[in-house]
């Protein structure tokens, strides 16, 4: 029902369609915790959800509004360095798991990479898709906060007894409506909204440290604390005691939570200290030994996308390293290059809207899900298996490209004349169609 509601309501607000593919992993394991059938047909929210974004992808074409729209610098890059992973196939070490891991992610790379961004054809998809993420999450984490656990995982119906979720899946998404609850600017919204979304901050705080995922937590503390001011644009004294009162009250929170719910001491420092150090940086350490000693052709080329398979049994979760040995300096300069254009862009946008309350907040909480994503790349995961984080960035990059360099226009709304951001207020640009809560006025 919920990939249904989707597709229907994609045909007129295509940021639906990037909202519920942002959250397909913890649907996933929502609908599994919840029914048999989704538990013996694993794969199929996967598929229903790359095919919500196809299906309006598509149906955004037929209507022509996909003329105007072209594959951002970043997005290329991005394909750029995915085709280097491909090519590494003819001389990786490890050539049979480098093939199994590209079949393996390609699929969630396609729907990520390629056809989200074709769904964003102006900032309503992008404000669209963060109220899809927070109201649809929101709702995904209040079922799985009442399912049935065992440690750190939702038990799911794979089978007799059950099997544990990913917990890092459930936190990510946790960590995702945490940032969007509290640096979104909000605009036409009732009242009693200001204070649910609190509750919906408790409860994906609540969910994060039930799972025991100690970097999903920590990032979301981080990206919220540091990108707070700038979606609030604070100017004056009050206004930063008050964030910083904020701050304190939600880090207290979280304390909390963490001494009441968390089990087996993971969050002890020492423990987190040992797990980072002892397991990710050894791993990622040996990788880059191996890459060193390999030779100057493999400096240059790399030993092959997934080659720490075979050097250390898994990938060594932390992606900058595993870029930089597996495809080695041609590699890595492309994904340096991701990051700095996209930092860019981040810096421009930010510059461009920070007059504009609820366009500032769409840009600084895009920021915060990027920022957010790049730690989670440095703790878990491999590049092939990182497609939300380059989604995420390709969309930066289309943003970037549509508002940029326009210039500030009156738009006339029923009430007065009241300025917004022009790019975001052409017929033919982001903020298209805006109405009531789009139009704000320059303070």
């Amino acid at each position: 029902m919920v990939i249904v509601g989707g597709g229907v309501l994609a045909l007129f607000r295509p940021g639906v369609a990037i909202g519920v593919l942002l959250c397909t992993y913890g649907l996933e394991q929502a609908l599994q915790a919840h029914s048999a059938w989704f538990g013996v047909h694993q794969t199929a929210v996967n598929y229903a959800t790359a095919l919500l974004v196809l299906f309006t992808a598509a149906a955004l074409f037929v209507r022509g509004r996909l003329r105007a729209v072209r594959y951002p610098p970043v997005g290329w890059l991005v394909l750029g360095l995915l085709a280097w992973a491909a090519a590494s196939t003819l001389w990786s070490v490890d050539r049979t798991e480098t093939i199994a891991q590209i079949v393996r992610f390609a699929p969630y790379l396609g729907a990520f990479c390629v056809l989200m961004p074709l769904c964003m054809v102006n900032m309503r998809d992008v404000r669209d898709a963060f109220w899809t993420v927070l109201l649809l999450g929101a709702a995904l984490l209040a079922l799985m906060s009442r399912a049935e656990w065992q440690g750190r995982s939702v038990i799911l119906e794979l089978g007799p007894g059950g099997e544990g979720g990913n917990p890092l899946a459930i936190a990510s998404l946790a960590g995702q409506v945490a940032i969007i609850v509290v640096l979104m600017n909000y605009a036409g919204v009732a009242r009693v909204w200001q204070v649910m979304r609190w509750f919906l901050l408790a409860l994906a705080l609540y969910i994060g440290v039930r799972s025991g995922s100690r970097g999903q937590v920590l990032a979301m503390i981080v990206c919220i604390a540091v990108f707070l001011p700038f979606s609030r644009r604070l100017k004056r004294l009050s206004g930063w005691f008050g964030a910083m009162t904020a701050m304190a009250v939600f880090g207290t929170v979280a304390y909390w939570i963490m001494t009441q719910f968390a089990t087996d001491g993971r969050w002890d420092i020492a423990s987190m200290q040992e797990a980072y150090a002892g397991g990710r940086m050894d791993m990622v350490g040996q990788v880059l030994a191996a890459w060193a000693n390999a030779g100057p052709a493999r400096w240059v080329m790399g030993l092959g996308s997934s080659a720490s398979f075979k050097l250390v049994g898994y990938y060594p979760h932390f992606v900058p390293g595993e870029i930089l040995a597996e495809l080695g300096l041609v590699g890595f300069t492309l994904y340096l290059a991701i990051l700095v254009l996209t930092a860019r862009a981040l810096w421009q946008l930010y510059q461009r809207c920070r007059d504009f309350n609820e366009a500032r907040g769409l840009v600084v909480t895009l920021a915060g899900l990027v920022i957010f994503e790049l730690i989670l790349t440095c703790k878990q995961g491999s590049m092939l298996g990182s497609p939300v984080f380059f989604g995420l960035l390709i969309l930066v990059s289309r943003i970037d490209r549509q508002v940029v360099g326009q210039a500030v226009s009156p738009v006339r709304s029923a009430s007065s004349i009241e300025r917004v951001p022009a790019g975001f207020a052409s017929p033919n640009s982001l903020y298209a169609g805006n109405a009531g809560p789009f139009e704000e006025r320059a303070p």
